[in-house]
């Protein structure tokens, strides 16, 4: 078998050169959905916020003395927003990420496919970690869109108007059912989503049991009447084996600690 041709590998040269723009649009990216969503969300955006750059240093290590600065480098990643000058909101900066990791995701996988067909060994290492470094935040990025939603909305004084079993009480389901949602969309047909042990609690709407139990947002539904849930659909079925006014007993973790509380049916889509 004879080695890659001269032209086969200024090939592989202009794909690379090609993606380091894409690198410097994901530093942006990233800092601004890390901006927008610092909030509500973990470490996972502000710590990503490096590997774009780690990504163009190693696209540069591999082109060596082929690299063209004018083809783009992370030299100027954007700067952050001026004194009040009004930052996008995550709704708008969440769904511009996911496009632009989805489209890096392929790029890599096409990059991973030339180098593996040309017996790059070098390119095919950092292909691979490329595309696997993206795909992974995929998932986390999609699940971030419904919360980000319910906070802007809170922000503007908007709450929960579902009138649901769940939310009818204070335990608001909607923004599990976006997050599904949304994750639901990347699965293929055969894939099923993972679903843990209880059901996180977000803020209680006003006025509603929950919030009069003092039930606070990030304490841990565990059961209804001694059933275990763990999703939406276990809980509403759970809430409609009783009738409207008939009470049911919760238990869930608050603190730390356990605690049992008793609510009552209030309402339901056809009461």
């Amino acid at each position: 078998m004879s080695a890659p041709s001269s032209f086969c590998l200024a090939d592989n040269n202009s794909r690379v050169q090609e993606l380091l723009p894409l690198e410097a649009q994901l530093q942006r990216a990233l800092n601004s959905a890390a901006t927008s969503a610092r909030s509500f969300t973990e470490e996972l955006l502000i710590v990503s916020e490096a590997l774009p750059r780690e990504h163009a240093n190693a696209l540069i290590s591999y082109l060596g003395e082929r690299y063209l600065p004018a083809s783009g480098a992370l030299i100027n990643t954007g700067a952050p927003a001026a004194a009040g000058e009004a930052h996008p909101g995550a709704t708008r900066t969440l769904p511009e990420l996911f496009a632009l990791l989805s489209h890096a995701t392929m790029s890599y996988a096409a990059l991973l496919e030339a180098a593996l067909r040309l017996f790059d060994l070098p390119l095919r290492e950092v292909a691979w970690k490329h595309q696997t470094d993206y795909s992974a935040l995929l998932y986390p990025v999609a699940d971030l869109l419904a919360p980000a939603v319910a906070a802007e909305l809170a922000n503007n004084r908007w709450e929960c108007h579902c009138e649901c079993p769940m939310c009818s009480i204070g335990l608001c389901g909607c923004i599990a059912v976006g997050q599904m949602e949304a994750v639901a969309a990347l699965l293929r047909p055969d894939q099923e989503l993972d679903s843990g042990p209880g059901f996180l609690i977000q803020q209680p709407r006003r006025g509603s049991q929950l919030t009069e139990l003092h039930v606070a947002a990030g304490d841990m539904l565990l059961s209804i009447d001694g059933e275990s849930v763990n999703d939406v659909a276990q809980i509403q079925t759970a809430i409609r084996k009783h009738d409207i006014g008939q009470t049911m007993q919760l238990v869930l973790i608050h603190n730390g600690a356990q605690r049992e509380l008793t609510v009552t049916h209030v309402h339901d889509y056809q009461s």
